[in-house]
C-alpha cells in the first residue's frame, strides 16, 4: 500500500498513480541490478536517470524539501557508471579493444 506522503508527492506532480508505480518499478530494477556485476552499469545508469528526474522535481514544483538525500546517492550511482563505463554498449572505449 502506498504511503500517503508518496501519494501526495506524485499527485502534486500529476503522476499519481501510474507515475508512482512506474518509478517504483524502475527503482526496484535499478536496485536489484546493482547487485550483479554484469548489470551494475545499466542499473546505475537507470538509477541515475530516475534520481535526476526526482532531483529536478524537488528543485522545481516540489521545492527543496527532501533534496538532501540526493547528493550522496547520486554520487554513488555516478561512481558506478564511471567505473563500469566500458561495459555499456555506447561507450566510445568499447571500440578501442
Amino acid at each position: 500500500q502506498a504511503s500517503p506522503q508518496d501519494v501526495e508527492t506524485f499527485t502534486l506532480l500529476n503522476m499519481e498513480p501510474n507515475g508512482r508505480v512506474l518509478i517504483g518499478i524502475c527503482e526496484l530494477i535499478a536496485g536489484a541490478g546493482l547487485l550483479h556485476r554484469l548489470s551494475a552499469a545499466y542499473a546505475a545508469l537507470l538509477g541515475s536517470f530516475v534520481l535526476t528526474g526526482a532531483g529536478l522535481a524537488h528543485v522545481g514544483p516540489l521545492g527543496y524539501e527532501g533534496i538532501n538525500i540526493f547528493a550522496p546517492t547520486y554520487a554513488a550511482l555516478l561512481i558506478v557508471v564511471v567505473l563500469r563505463w566500458r561495459e555499456l554498449p555506447f561507450s566510445a572505449s568499447k571500440s578501442r579493444h
